[in-house]
């Protein structure tokens, strides 16, 4: 499994808890595709095989429950749309693992009526072709309740790291810096390069209603861009403007419905350095259109 180094911008339990859920993504995703690679037929499937299927699910859903916990106890889980909907999906997650813990174990005590202590099937008991059935039925639903568990993990991560950056890097009411002192504060952004999508991004996010959202039926975690005009913004040139500090969502509202994205102070200073924006070479003129054809 890879390391990740937590983001060092965190305070600890911060980058701890980030680390958490996505070691948990990857860890839900590890499961689900051994569930899915089981061909077990009943009367000679192993049972220490299912037990280390049981033992996992059973720790994922402990990990899961745990990371509800942490995260419903910190203040911007409460205070936004995006911090709601995220101790909703780590509540889902639980219970996605404790079903999935469930269908096992039922695949388990279905597999240990044909079983002898040796662990090989009993000679003088034929096959059953709807035990095999079952048993096959009992670890597609248990892969089934995970499916989306890897998506609901990363989104969590994300929303807690950029929640986490933004609680850290916030100034107190009353303390706020004047514009020399912002200037020469350690946290102050250093300059940015922008691509010329990402120069085109921000301004047309500065002159235009520009939403992020993600949709009912789409996996979790898979997000959106909705530009509301012919433009089209990839939410990877979001993510990049995101990265750089120089645009912000509303999380007034639901991510589900979509967040206006505004430009920050740095997303300001950095458009008002790009200049004006450069000017489309005109069209050539009908007259002189025809002239040519001449």
């Amino acid at each position: 499994m890879p390391h990740r180094t937590p983001p060092t911008a965190l305070a600890s339990g911060s980058a701890k808890t980030v680390e958490r859920l996505r070691v948990l993504g990857e860890d839900f995703t590890a499961l689900h595709s051994a569930l899915r690679g089981d061909r077990l037929v009943a009367g000679t499937v192993s049972l220490p095989a299912l037990a280390t299927r049981y033992a996992n699910a059973q720790g994922l859903a402990a990990s899961s429950l745990s990371l509800l916990l942490g995260l419903a106890e910190e203040p911007y889980a409460h205070g936004t749309a995006d911090g709601r909907a995220a101790v909703k999906d780590l509540g889902r997650l639980a219970k996605a693992a404790a079903e999935t813990t469930a269908q096992i174990a039922n695949a388990a005590a279905l597999a240990a009526e044909d079983h002898r202590f040796d662990g090989h099937p009993e000679p003088t008991q034929p096959r059953r072709a709807w035990k095999a059935a079952t048993l096959d039925k009992y670890l597609a639903a248990a892969a089934a309740f995970i499916q989306y568990t890897p998506d609901t993990c990363q989104s969590a991560a994300d929303f807690s790291e950029s929640a986490a950056r933004h609680a850290e890097l916030s100034v107190l009411p009353g303390q706020g810096l004047s514009g020399t002192e912002e200037k020469s504060h350690p946290r102050a952004a250093a300059p940015v390069t922008l691509t010329p999508t990402q120069q085109k991004a921000l301004r047309f996010i500065d002159g235009h209603r520009v939403e992020v959202y993600e949709a009912f039926t789409s996996r979790v975690g898979r997000r959106r861009v909705r530009t509301g005009a012919a433009d089209r913004i990839p939410i990877q040139t979001v993510d990049a403007l995101f990265a750089k500090r120089l645009i912000q969502r509303d999380t007034g509202t639901s991510r589900y419905a979509g967040q206006r994205l505004h430009l920050t102070e740095a997303g300001r200073d950095a458009l008002q350095s790009l200049g004006p924006a450069p000017v489309p070479a005109p069209a050539p003129s009908p007259v002189r259109a025809a002239s040519r054809a001449r």
